[in-house]
């Protein structure tokens, strides 16, 4: 998967919308990082100083699904030299502040 914070979503969504073009375009908005849910749930358990016990189903996976799937982001840096300002570590914490 990936993930992106909120912050750069909207940071990507200005600088799309201050470009002002007639031209239409597709950006992907992503961090460009794949990131498992494990991956996820060991920086909330950093986070918060505490275990986080899971239990997985393997039966509920979709046969279809990839195991590794991520956005790429080339676009918007060529267009805008835009990247992402928060790390998945930050933007869980800013996350878990608000």
């Amino acid at each position: 998967r990936d993930f992106i914070y909120i912050n750069d979503v909207v940071d990507a969504f200005y600088n799309i919308a201050k470009k002002n073009s007639n031209k239409i375009n597709v950006y992907n908005i992503s961090s460009g990082i794949p990131a498992s849910i494990k991956e996820i749930i060991v920086i909330f358990e950093k986070i918060l100083n505490r275990r986080i016990n899971i239990n997985i189903d393997n039966n509920i996976f979709r046969n279809d699904e990839l195991a590794v799937e991520y956005g790429s982001n080339r676009k918007m840096f060529s267009d805008f030299h835009w990247r992402v300002k928060y790390d998945l570590l930050s933007g869980l914490t800013n996350l878990l502040e608000e």
